[in-house]
């Protein structure tokens, strides 16, 4: 029946928005490094880093407040004084970017002797906070304080690891405070990562000798991808090919929005197809295609909930300008080409997958759209508002059912009212034509 293919079509379209949940790292960007650093490199970096972000920090509030209490005083003798130098004082405000050093190795073999089990496994090498690249249940940062202590004893041996390394270890999904062996050195698992492939995260004090060939910088928001990396560039010196994992949550995104806004724009335009083709004075057809499609449209908007974001490196200066537009798409292919040669790792295995899975959703949540709308005929009220209800609470059971991973999604207007919306429509077409042809 075309009502329940419209109900398949809906849960689809549940599954591809449930796909967008979760930690949103569209701020974060990895660089693949020119050259892989060792740990204690990767340590002396970041240290000069901080303390050279510490200097200028200090040095910005000691230029606030001396420009603050030049104000207070010019502000007994000329107003017009003032705005010139709350511009200069907002231009020498740090702009900082976080950021982490890490390396994979795969296959290593993981352990615990309690359990006499073993097994293979990824491992990230981490060298700053993991939960910039890595959703967990506790977070590692480093104090940078190891390689200037010369002690081996200041060493943290805490791990993280994902439940199906857990599962395979411990035969449970949660693994926190149990102990497990890594090339003869035993850690305590210091709590669970939110992927599902096999993975255990150490931090780089544990293995100096570690070769760091990536780095993730937590971009400010508002700025762009460019703009973001040049400045994390120019205050490092870390220089890498970008490889933008980001993409595929962005393309995750447009996929889960994209599908219902072309099966309402389908629905909508067959609507209005009926009512041209059944309104024979010319007067009244324009008028009512007109009323319709406004309508159509305000609803929709609504209802779909459009929000267009333009990243802004995809804004030129002027829109004529064509070597910007040559320049960009030159970027767009470089990128995309890079990020489809790279092995795949387990920061990105995640999104990867979500895209996957979202694709495949829209496909069928599309077709299934289609074939519903294109046979369905709503004929009377009873069966509008009893599949508008059934709509509803399809999306009801389907929250109820994953209510851990779709608690932001309970507000999504899509889910709740694009069926009914298209059924109404459905309702219309049908009896604008009954009532034409009784005319």
């Amino acid at each position: 029946m075309p009502i329940l293919s419209a109900f398949a079509c809906l849960l689809c379209i549940a599954m591809s928005f449930l796909c967008t949940e979760g930690d949103d790292r569209s701020n974060v960007r990895t660089l693949l490094l020119k050259e892989a650093y060792q740990a204690k490199e990767a340590y002396q970096v970041m240290e000069a880093y901080q303390v050279k972000e510490a200097y200028q920090i200090q040095d910005a509030h000691q230029t606030q407040e001396s420009h603050h209490a030049q104000k207070e005083y010019e502000a007994q003798e000329s107003y017009q004084a003032k705005e010139p130098r709350e511009k200069e004082s907002d231009k020498s405000k740090v702009s900082s970017a976080d950021f982490v050093f890490w390396g994979e190795i795969q296959d290593v073999n993981v352990s615990t002797q309690e359990l006499n089990r073993n097994t293979s496994a990824v491992q990230v090498t981490v060298c700053g906070d993991t939960q910039i690249i890595f959703s967990s249940t506790r977070g590692l940062d480093e104090e940078f304080n190891y390689f200037n202590a010369g002690d081996s004893s200041v060493r943290n041996k805490t791990c993280l690891i994902s439940p199906s390394l857990a599962y395979k270890l411990f035969g449970n999904a949660d693994g926190t405070g149990q102990n497990i062996q890594l090339q003869d050195v035993e850690y305590q698992v210091h709590g669970m990562l939110d992927c599902e492939d096999p993975v255990i995260v150490l931090l780089a004090s544990a293995n100096p000798d570690s070769k760091l060939d990536k780095v993730s910088v937590k971009l400010p928001d508002g700025m762009g991808t460019q703009q973001g990396i040049t400045n994390f560039t120019a205050q490092t010196g870390i220089q890498g090919d970008l490889l933008s994992y980001h993409l595929y949550h962005q393309w995750t995104r447009f996929m889960a929005y994209a599908v219902p806004c072309l099966i309402y724009l389908f629905v909508c335009i067959q609507m209005l197809q009926t009512i041209r083709k059944n309104t024979f004075v010319p007067a009244v057809r324009t008028t009512i295609l007109f009323i319709a499609a406004v309508t159509g449209t305000v609803i929709g908007i609504w209802i779909l909930d459009v929000h267009i974001q333009i990243p802004r490196e995809m804004l030129p200066s002027r829109w004529s300008d064509f070597e910007f537009w040559s320049d960009l798409w030159k970027r767009i292919i470089q990128d995309v080409s890079l990020l489809l040669k790279t092995e795949k790792s387990e920061m990105v295995l995640h999104d990867y997958h979500n895209f996957l899975k979202t694709g495949g959703c829209s496909i069928a949540a599309a077709i299934l759209g289609c074939i519903s709308f294109s046979n369905l005929h709503i004929k009377n009220s009873i069966i509008l508002w009893t599949a508008s209800a059934a709509s509803m609470i399809l999306t009801y059971l389907f929250f109820t059912t994953n209510i851990q991973s779709s608690v932001s999604l309970t507000n999504n207007r899509i889910l709740w009212l694009l069926m009914p919306a298209c059924f109404i429509m459905n309702y219309i077409s049908y009896h604008y034509v009954f009532i034409a042809s009784h005319r």
